[in-house]
């Protein structure tokens, strides 16, 4: 064989091969078809044209077959996009030009809670009435109407009664009475506090009817009839913050005066103030009273001074409460100064929420007897009786409040007290009527107990139920002369659809004595007949202007109210109220 037709060859068909390489499959089939018919083609020629036989070969050196080096064709497919696009250059401009909108926002008012009507107030009511004993009433209210500016009004009152009354021994006796008062008051409501005062006039006239029962005689009336005059005059000014950053006040200024009909009479000028703040949470603040009486008699005259003063902290937490504090009484009376020193405590514990809250405190006063209060309390005392102040040296009391349901409150305590000058009220035997009382004092020790329960069924129907026993150790006297041992009282309100108002009052007193003499001067204590009795009053309701009532008083009959002191006994009155 040809040695350079063989080299041709694979040359030939090397070249090929890396062509078949980098073509495609179709590339590839043409050009492999032509290798084809290379190789069939070039070996024949060869042979054809040169035979091996009678050929000298010349061999310089020996043979070495070389490969050359394959090149590769390094190249990437890549996608050709022949379309172009030019960017165009924009330009934007902005047109500012007003649109005007005809809608109108309305504004949003701030929600408010939704509450129960105002009612409808009158500035004028009337109440007029007319009793079975010849009694007659007469009230009258003004007011101004509902502003947070300043309130005032007037009101004005006439009761009497023109009978006699039967005693024990079965004498008549006359014992009329009259009560007229008429009173203005008024208040202004300025930012953070409240200034106000008042006028006060009272006129009561009565008899001294309790004419001992053992005489035959009866006084004429004019003799034993008394008439009190009560002037009353005062100014007062109070703040009303409702933040912890101010200090609290509230100051009041009194004067008045009190006469009897036979001469005796009574100044009074009393100024009374308030003021507590809140510090680190706790309550700090004092109370004072000062007081000038003068008090004069037809035989004798008295000028007293008294001065309290009480400073106090106290201190409220979620479940328990606390205040302390000191009284500090100074009472001069003519040359005589004497100084009262009462501590004060008073704790409570909140054991389940409003249900179960027990209580426990230590207190003391001194209980001021002026001429005017002493007969507020007993209107039959004589008419120039002077009383000492009743000193209250310690109270001791604990007790338990809270509720057995939602509409049912209950508040049961027990106390000690120790009192030295306790006045009690006697009749004068210096008297032969002895229809005066006179006073007697004694020490005594005095455990009380005391029970209440309150049911609100609803807003139509409450009933309020109380008792109250005092068991008096006395020092010199047998007796507590004409106070109650036991004291129960029961009372209700039922209102039908607005309509018709009906109440009722139900009281009971038990063990009293009344401090009588024998023949021979020896005290011989007299027991009261136990006094009960039934009050009802009803309203029917026409209009919201116009209602008529009735009332029935002392329905179980006469009782004594003091010894020789008999009541009217049941007497109904009958009238009408209207509103304008």
């Amino acid at each position: 064989m040809n040695f350079k037709l063989y080299e041709r060859y694979r040359w030939v068909n090397f070249k090929l091969l890396n062509m078949i390489k980098i073509q495609n499959c179709k590339q590839m089939k043409k050009r492999l078809f032509y290798v084809v018919v290379l190789f069939l083609i070039f070996p024949f020629n060869g042979i054809s044209q040169e035979s091996g036989k009678g050929k000298n070969v010349t061999v310089v050196k020996e043979y070495t077959p070389t490969i050359s080096d394959a090149f590769k064709v390094n190249i990437n497919p890549s996608v050709v996009d022949t379309v172009s696009v030019k960017p165009e250059d924009f330009r934007y401009y902005f047109v500012n030009k007003p649109i005007f909108v005809p809608f109108q926002v309305q504004p949003i008012h701030a929600a408010k809670m939704l509450g129960e009507p105002l009612a409808l107030l009158h500035k004028n009511y009337l109440k007029v009435g007319f009793a079975s004993n010849i009694m007659p009433l007469f009230e009258y209210y003004y007011n101004s109407l509902r502003s947070k500016e300043f309130q005032y009004g007037v009101y004005a009152k006439h009761l009497s009664f023109n009978n006699k009354i039967k005693l024990e021994n079965g004498k008549k006796v006359p014992a009329g009475f009259s009560d007229n008062e008429i009173k203005f008051y008024g208040k202004r409501m300025l930012r953070y506090k409240v200034v106000g005062g008042g006028l006060n006039f009272t006129r009561n006239g009565f008899h001294y009817y309790g004419i001992n029962p053992a005489l035959d005689t009866i006084p004429d009336k004019d003799t034993i009839f008394q008439r009190f005059l009560k002037f009353n005059m005062n100014s007062y000014i109070k703040s009303t913050y409702m933040d912890k950053n101010h200090i609290n006040y509230f100051t009041k200024l009194n004067y008045g005066f009190f006469q009897e009909k036979f001469g005796s009479y009574e100044n009074q000028l009393t100024l009374d103030g308030k003021l507590s703040g809140i510090f680190d949470d706790e309550t700090v603040g004092v109370d004072f009273t000062g007081a000038y009486i003068n008090q004069n008699t037809t035989s004798d005259t008295s000028n007293e001074v008294l001065v309290k003063l009480m400073p106090y902290v106290s201190k409220i937490e979620k479940v328990w409460r606390i205040q302390a504090g000191l009284k500090v009484a100074a009472d001069e009376q003519g040359d005589s100064l004497l100084w009262h020193f009462y501590p004060m405590v008073n704790m409570q514990y909140n054991i389940i929420e409003n249900i179960m809250i027990p209580y426990i405190g230590f207190d003391g006063n001194l209980n001021a007897n002026h001429f005017s209060t002493i007969h507020e309390e007993n209107q039959f005392v004589k008419p120039d009786l002077l009383v000492k102040n009743e000193n209250n040296k310690m109270t001791l009391f604990s007790g338990i409040k809270g509720s057995f349901t939602k509409t049912m409150f209950y508040d049961f305590g027990v106390a000690f007290k120790l009192v030295d000058d306790m006045h009690f009220f006697v009749n004068d035997t210096n008297e032969l009527l002895m229809n005066h009382f006179d006073v007697v004092y004694d020490d005594v020790q005095l455990f009380s107990l005391h029970g209440e329960i309150t049911w609100k069924k609803t807003q139509k129907w409450n009933l309020l139920l109380r008792a109250d026993y005092n068991k008096y150790t006395m020092d010199k006297e047998e007796y507590p002369w004409q106070k109650p041992e036991l004291i129960v009282a029961a009372s209700s309100k039922y209102n039908l659809r607005d309509k018709i108002l009906l109440n009722i009052d139900l009281f009971y007193l038990d063990k009293v004595y009344a401090k009588t003499f024998d023949a021979t001067g020896a005290v011989t204590p007299l027991l009261i007949t136990p006094t009960y009795d039934i009050n009802l009053g009803l309203e029917y309701r026409y209009s919201k202007f116009l209602s008529g009532f009735i009332t029935a008083k002392n329905i179980l009959g006469k009782y004594d109210m003091w010894n020789y002191y008999p009541t009217m006994g049941f007497h109904v009155m009958l009238g009408v109220t209207y509103a304008f």
